[in-house]
């Protein structure tokens, strides 16, 4: 009898421990899966960290790439701006430099032919190239200095171009400067006068200037 109620006593001891043990595993697997919902959820937490982080970094540096590539291209037009700038100037000093040596030149030439004329008159032969330049006018007026006139009058054997002296009216005229002459026909006129030779003169440096430059 004694052992029966031992026996059954033991066996309510043991069933509580068995209770007890299940209980605990209970509490343990949920504690487990309460641990690994919290890593996963770590887990999860983090790889989105970083995942912004990258996003985050890639965004930053694209910004960051376009305001500098804006800076550069922003520089590189005011460069290019300054460029242009600085050849407009030279484009315009090349003209002003052009200017100045063909007048430069003229200023030279002009003298140098007032010069010769002091030094001696050439009125003769610039009479001559003017009436070679009209053959075939018979009506001839040959205006030219006052100076000069008397001695062309002097000249009494000097013909011009077949024509002699009796056949060419020549006039006096103040407003023309020695050495040069203005012929007047009916076929049309030849302007021998100083001026006018040395306006020639500069067309033919401005010409020759300017083929230099192509």
């Amino acid at each position: 009898m004694s052992n029966i109620i031992k026996l059954k006593s033991d066996s309510k001891k043991l069933k509580v421990r068995i209770q007890e043990s299940s209980v605990k595993t209970i509490h343990e697997e949920q504690e487990l899966a309460k641990e690994k919902e919290r890593l996963n959820l770590e887990n999860a937490l983090t790889q989105k960290y970083e995942l912004g982080y990258e996003e985050g970094q890639a965004a930053i540096r694209n910004e960051i790439e376009e305001k500098y590539n804006s800076q550069l291209l922003t520089r590189y037009d005011e460069i290019a701006k300054t460029f242009n700038s600085i050849e407009e100037e030279l484009e315009e000093y090349k003209d002003i430099f052009s200017n100045l040596v063909t007048d430069l030149a003229y200023m030279i030439a002009e003298k140098i032919v007032r010069r010769e004329i002091k030094k001696e008159t050439i009125i003769t032969g610039v009479i001559k190239e003017s009436l070679n330049k009209i053959v075939g006018a018979n009506n001839i007026q040959v205006k030219l200095n006052p100076d000069e006139l008397e001695q062309i009058k002097m000249e009494s054997g000097s013909s011009f171009a077949g024509k002699s002296l009796s056949s060419i009216n020549f006039e006096a005229d103040e407003r023309i400067d020695k050495g040069g002459c203005l012929v007047i026909t009916e076929i049309g006129n030849v302007d021998g006068r100083i001026t006018a030779q040395m306006e020639e003169i500069q067309k033919q440096l401005n010409a020759a200037y300017s083929v230099d430059e192509e």
